[in-house]
């Protein structure tokens, strides 16, 4: 015992005698024979990487958060000779400038929504008329006490010249839209009904109603929306 402790280093060491030893060198479990491995930190295990392509659904036509319609390269690619193809969004428009406008009065071009409207700015109005920022319409101006067209025949409290006040100066079923104060068949989407359940804020009117506004209001089936015409289109 003496000659055994005079070689070993100064440290006692103590040994369970019924622990084994697992295959891997370290000590088992008694109770379930299984091995007894030191706590990992999980963050530092390497785990394999796996390419996008490892995980790829089937390929199936999805909406691209635009609508379902392919994307377009020329003008040939839309449907109607109403759509124009904007390049940078791949997507078939009713403008991209205002040579593609040609409905008196809708005849520029609002590139910011590829829509055509009546006015851009002030100045696209007749004289005494200022253009709407929000619905591009011109809006005769009577603040100084000139006279309103036949068309818009009241001053309201702004000094704009208004077809309407309330509802009661518009036909039935219209409604007045207050905002611009033109009588028309919607001022909002829950004004419109099926299948036209869109309300076109750029074309006050009884046609204001449309199936689509944006090619994502369109099913799979029709694709392209026709914004003009107000309807959801097949592809060419």
């Amino acid at each position: 015992m003496l000659a055994a402790l005079a070689g070993c280093n100064g440290t006692l060491q103590f040994s369970d005698p019924n622990a084994t030893t697992g295959a891997g060198g370290g000590p088992t479990d008694a109770s379930s024979g299984e091995e007894v491995r030191p706590d990992v930190d999980t963050a530092d295990v390497a785990t394999p990487d796996v390419a996008p392509s490892d995980t790829a659904t089937a390929d199936v036509p999805g909406d691209r958060g635009d609508g379902f319609a392919p994307p377009c390269h020329k003008d040939s690619d839309c449907p109607v000779n109403k759509l124009h193809c904007d390049l940078p969004t791949g997507q078939c428009v009713e403008c991209v400038g205002t040579t593609d406008c040609v409905v008196d009065p809708y005849l520029r071009c609002e590139t910011g929504v590829h829509r055509c409207v009546e006015c851009l700015s002030s100045g696209d109005c007749a004289p005494g008329a200022a253009c709407d920022p929000a619905v591009h319409i011109c809006i005769a101006s009577c603040r100084d006490g000139g006279s309103c067209p036949a068309l818009q025949p009241f001053c309201d409290g702004r000094g704009a010249c208004v077809e309407c006040r309330t509802n009661a100066d518009c036909f039935r079923p219209d409604l007045c839209d207050l905002s611009i104060g033109r009588c028309a068949f919607c001022a909002g989407d829950q004004e419109c009904v099926a299948p036209n359940l869109r309300c076109d804020p750029y074309n006050p009117g009884r046609s204001r109603c449309k199936e689509c506004l944006t090619p994502a209001d369109c099913p799979a089936s029709a694709p392209f929306c026709d914004v003009h015409g107000g309807i959801c289109v097949a592809g060419p």
